[in-house]
């Protein structure tokens, strides 16, 4: 398993490509970056060059650590929400808090133990810019699974110092997740699609048990009326066995008569497609091979010039037993040509069959 960690700086992106070995992640390369459209297509070139044949898809994590993060509090209104109507209620004053037009891409933690002064819980949001995630997230051609900030660095100020290779031999990083969806409300549907499936199985459970008696009472009865018929099911029953047989014989000759049938025409097809072969060959033209195969010939041959080849491929074409006729190579050897022909036999001339009876 590869890691790849990316920590975006304000004007740098700092990028570490490490693998999992047994419990540890062990930093295989690092390369820092400036935030310029050269310097991203720079960027884009090295991870594909570090990682060129991995069939298991990295997980990719972009640690977001400059000044564009930002944070604010929000005051929990004192009604019962359910978490949707949380996350609607961030969301629609996300534009307030921040005073701010742009997209953001946000998270949220609601604080316990702060209140304020009328005793509402706190929500502290944090934010960044939707399209400078975008454009992160479009720099991997897999998906980037975490893009927040470290908790160690949630609480502290503005100018943040941080271990790099610390950070990115970390197999589990908590923070704030800053994609447009939230790992809590991924939990919350999981959780309700748990509670629906466990309520539809009841049910099955209920209904496929009313169905079982039905059924059983059905059949029942059907072996009740099973017993009246049974006398006329044993007379009929010989009679049955040997129709089938018969059919079976009939049916097996059907299809021996037909394979044999369809090997005569073949065979018969090749063997007139081979006799006119014979008969357009070129007096300073010899063939040294034949293959067929699926309606089509190939033939390995030797001349002296390309005229006898030419002519030779032409009264193919011309011939009404052959569809299609091809050279596909000519070689001088020594004072020899080497060709090799392609011959596609007409299949409408198969088709009509040949009587040599």
């Amino acid at each position: 398993m590869y890691y790849i960690t990316i920590f975006v700086e304000e004007f740098l992106l700092n990028c570490c490509i490490g693998q999992l070995k047994g419990q540890k992640i062990i930093i295989l390369t690092s390369q820092t970056f400036n935030k310029d459209e050269q310097s991203i297509a720079d960027f884009t070139l090295y991870i594909k060059k570090n990682l060129p044949q991995v069939k298991i898809k990295p997980i990719c994590r972009c640690i977001l650590i400059d000044h564009g993060t930002k944070k604010a509090s929000l005051a929990l209104p004192n009604i019962p929400l359910l978490p949707f109507e949380i996350d609607n209620y961030v969301k629609q004053s996300l534009s307030r808090i921040f005073i701010n037009q742009e997209s953001l891409a946000y998270d949220f933690i609601i604080e316990d133990k702060r209140q304020t002064a009328e005793g509402n819980l706190q929500i502290i949001v944090y934010a960044y810019p939707s399209r400078q995630i975008d454009r992160l997230i479009k720099l991997f051609p897999w998906q980037v699974i975490f893009v927040g900030i470290p908790n160690q660095f949630i609480n502290e100020s503005d100018v943040l110092k941080f271990d790099v290779n610390a950070l990115a031999t970390m197999k589990q990083i908590d923070g704030i997740n800053l994609l447009p969806w939230r790992n809590w409300q991924r939990k919350a549907r999981r959780k309700q699609f748990f509670y629906v499936c466990f309520s539809l199985l009841i049910v099955i459970t209920s209904v496929s048990i009313i169905l079982y008696y039905l059924a059983l009472q059905a059949l029942n009865q059907q072996i009740h009326r099973n017993t009246q018929l049974q006398d006329l099911y044993l007379k009929s029953k010989s009679q049955l066995t040997q129709l089938i047989d018969i059919n079976k014989q009939n049916n097996q000759l059907k299809a021996t008569l037909t394979q044999r049938q369809s090997i005569t025409n073949n065979y018969a097809h090749l063997i007139e497609s081979l006799m006119s072969l014979s008969e357009t060959i070129p007096n300073n033209l010899w063939l040294n091979s034949l293959e067929y195969y699926d309606d089509h010939l190939n033939i390995n041959g030797v001349s002296y010039l390309y005229d006898d080849i030419l002519l030779f491929s032409l009264q193919l074409e011309q011939h009404n037993l052959i569809m299609k006729s091809e050279i596909t190579t000519i070689k001088k050897h020594y004072e020899q040509l080497l060709f090799n022909i392609k011959i596609q036999l007409d299949h409408a001339q198969n088709s009509r069959g040949l009587d040599y009876e």
